[in-house]
């Protein structure tokens, strides 16, 4: 027989799937088996990239919401703090405003007599 002969009559035994049930298959069917394997570690890698990328992402939108609350209530502190804005709940709680502003009382800490340097 010829050289093509042989490859059509091994690419048909294939196709059939001779070379499963014949004398030393055992090494095609470990073949097979690591094959399988290796589809199966391929699959669940790529499940479990897809769950982790969903869960970054939804991580991110968290992180977008939190940023747009944290600029919104940092900015009303900066109004509640304005002075003009205190003087509005001063006058809403039926206090007066100081006629004069405080002054700083400082006190200066004591020198202490052991310690000679």
């Amino acid at each position: 027989m010829s050289k093509a002969s042989k490859q059509k009559l091994a690419i048909k035994d294939i196709l059939k799937g001779k070379f499963l049930v014949e004398e030393g298959a055992f090494r095609h069917w470990k073949f097979i088996f690591y094959i399988i394997l290796l589809i199966f570690l391929m699959i669940s890698s790529a499940h479990s990239v897809d769950k982790k990328t969903v869960k970054i992402n939804k991580l991110n939108d968290e992180v977008q919401v939190l940023k747009a609350k944290y600029a919104f209530v940092s900015s009303e502190l900066m109004n509640l703090k304005l002075e003009s804005e205190l003087t509005q709940q001063i006058v809403k709680d039926s206090l007066l405003p100081l006629e004069e502003h405080p002054f700083k009382i400082v006190v200066k800490p004591k020198k202490d007599s052991t310690n000679l340097e």
